[in-house]
């Protein structure tokens, strides 16, 4: 914390030390920060950080064609674990957020006051809910009053981001947590994954004809409340659905005997009853242009094991599970 080494009212130089103290909140909320260095007698020297994007000289070199966007292959795509709700009367909180949770595999919307939020939140249903307490109009206090009383809404997590103390009055009115500005990314993560929404009573249908694949996968979903069914290849898996209600979500291998995922997809897409019926590809073969041409007209989403971890893999799988609301009105995207 800065503060004046002289405070008294003889003090040489006036001024009430705010000034530092709010550049570096304004340093802070642009993911920078301000350091101080000072030598006794001497003076202080204060340094404001930012990050920036560097121009890089240009370079002679072969032409290129085309440049695709990539991103690591064990981030999910933005908007595939929810969408968050931010409600506050700050642009740069907006864009902190947009980019750094939209990266992180999360669909971000904006509002900036109380009523324009309570409108978004009834339109869109968002997965969690950050809220700005000291707002123009309707406050935050009043926005959590409403969010709480209405059935469809009371139950998304809401995260106050504030720089007030009055925890003890949110918590009574159903805040989920605290976060204090400037939003700190590690921390939001960290809760938006404690709320995440747990499948309940979701139904998927794992099309592998590896055991310990599927037996691992069983291991991950039941103990969360998600029923699992198996079939062992893609006519196996045809037979499966045809004789039983569609599931939430199917998990599709690609290399398979009798019938292979590419055959089971085509033969899906003849059938106008699974037209709303979400499939994920998890496969460990190396994926070329043409399989990815014939893969992209059906599967929501492609996850390729080849690089990832066994980690990454169940985290993007569960994030389609609690998503499969969701990803049912999605058009098929991929990675």
């Amino acid at each position: 914390v800065f503060s004046q080494a002289d405070a008294s009212t003889t003090r040489k130089y006036g001024g009430s030390g705010l000034g530092l103290s709010i550049s570096r909140h304004f340093a802070r909320m642009m993911g920078g920060d301000i350091v101080a260095s000072s030598t006794p007698n001497e003076g202080s020297v204060f340094t404001i950080v930012l990050p920036r994007i560097v121009a890089l000289p240009a370079v002679n070199s072969a032409p290129i064609t085309e440049v695709l966007p990539t991103r690591p292959t064990d981030t999910p795509a933005e908007g595939a674990l929810g969408t968050i709700l931010v409600i506050d009367d700050d642009p740069a909180v907006h864009d902190l957020i947009r980019r750094s949770m939209g990266r992180a595999g999360y669909r971000v919307i904006t509002a900036s006051n109380g009523s324009e939020g309570l409108a978004m939140a009834r339109a869109e249903h968002p997965h969690f809910i950050t809220l700005d307490i000291m707002m123009p109009g309707i406050d935050g206090w009043s926005v959590l009053t409403t969010l709480k009383a209405e059935p469809e809404l009371k139950d998304i997590p809401v995260f106050i981001l504030t720089m007030t103390h009055e925890k003890s009055l949110g918590y009574a009115l159903g805040a989920a947590q605290f976060l204090t500005k400037p939003v700190n990314r590690d921390a939001l993560l960290d809760l938006l994954k404690q709320y995440a929404p747990h499948p309940k009573n979701c139904h998927v249908l794992i099309i592998d004809d590896d055991a310990n694949n599927r037996d691992l996968l069983k291991r991950v979903f039941e103990p969360e409340g998600t029923r699992v069914s198996e079939a062992t290849d893609g006519q196996s898996g045809l037979d499966w659905l045809n004789a039983n209600p569609p599931p939430d979500l199917v998990i599709l291998d690609l290399m398979m005997p009798t019938m292979d995922g590419f055959t089971f997809l085509d033969a899906l897409g003849q059938n106008s009853r699974f037209d709303a019926l979400p499939v994920v590809v998890l496969t460990a073969k190396t994926l070329t242009e043409t399989d990815r041409e014939r893969l992209q007209t059906r599967a929501l989403h492609i996850i390729e094991r080849q690089g990832q971890s066994e980690e990454a893999i169940i985290a993007r799988l569960q994030a389609q599970i609690c998503a499969s609301d969701l990803s049912k009105n999605d058009s098929p995207a991929k990675q």
